[in-house]
């Protein structure tokens, strides 16, 4: 069943998690262009002159990790709140250029914001499919960037998981009343999901899933995003896998 998000609902996506339903003149870039090899060889040269690094693999790995935010939040979120799943193909979805104090911030662009309403007798094969058609999606770019990069695919991964994380344990639990799905779907995510619906033949937000450090409430990765390469004093994320003898850390946005 197709329907529309209520103005609330659009709202707290487009006031959140960077979404745009309307674009006027920024630069956009059609998500099914970055599964293409030749076009991510050229994007990845106007993404390390953004970010000012002379690396490839880099530059890809702060693309995937924007990339995962932009897709990943909305959508579960939308799944897991408003029990609506967006449609979140390659090409219905566009990255749009966007700085907030100097960092390169993209936003999502999705040009056709209706939803598919779950049905109350099928929850389960519905929650399968929303699933499998955002995380399909997100492998094929993260298929092209690693071919393209050499940045290994499960660092890549790592990028996308961390966000999954954020969201079920922090976002969610801080902001929104409404926690009915919460557990369950969250539960799914990082253990009942398989492989397969990622294209891969293990979980990957099952594979960097782990107990927080109880003295900082962190999750130390499991891999390095390359953060602090941008950064001439080694600055890192705060969940850097990497030693603390770094100057300072920053947070993983």
């Amino acid at each position: 069943m197709s329907n529309q998000l209520t103005t609330n609902e659009k709202n707290y996506l487009t006031d959140n998690f960077r979404i745009l339903d309307n674009v006027s003149t920024e630069e956009l870039v059609p998500l099914e262009k970055l599964v293409d090899a030749s076009f991510v060889e050229q994007y990845l040269i106007e993404m390390k002159n953004i970010l000012n690094t002379d690396y490839n693999f880099v530059a890809a790995s702060q693309l995937m990790k924007r990339i995962g935010f932009v897709m990943t939040i909305p959508a579960l979120y939308t799944m897991t709140i408003y029990n609506k799943k967006v449609n979140m193909s390659l090409a219905n979805l566009s990255l749009v250029t966007k700085y907030k104090d100097g960092i390169w911030v993209p936003h999502l662009f999705i040009n056709d914001l209706s939803v598919e309403e779950q049905s109350d007798h099928d929850r389960l094969i519905w929650r399968q499919r929303t699933v499998e058609e955002l995380f399909k999606n997100l492998s094929q770019l993260i298929t092209c960037l690693s071919a393209v990069s050499k940045v290994p695919r499960p660092i890549l991964w790592e990028n996308v998981a961390i966000y999954v994380y954020w969201l079920y344990e922090t976002k969610i639990n801080e902001e929104t009343e409404n926690q009915s799905n919460l557990e369950s779907d969250f539960h799914y995510l990082i253990q009942d999901a398989p492989g397969h619906l990622f294209d891969e033949s293990r979980n990957p937000l099952q594979m960097f899933y782990r107990p927080k450090k109880e003295d900082e409430e962190i999750r130390v990765r499991r891999t390095c995003c390359f953060y602090y390469a941008l950064h001439v004093d080694g600055t890192c994320c705060s969940t850097c896998p990497k030693s603390k003898q770094e100057l300072k850390k920053s947070p993983i946005f």
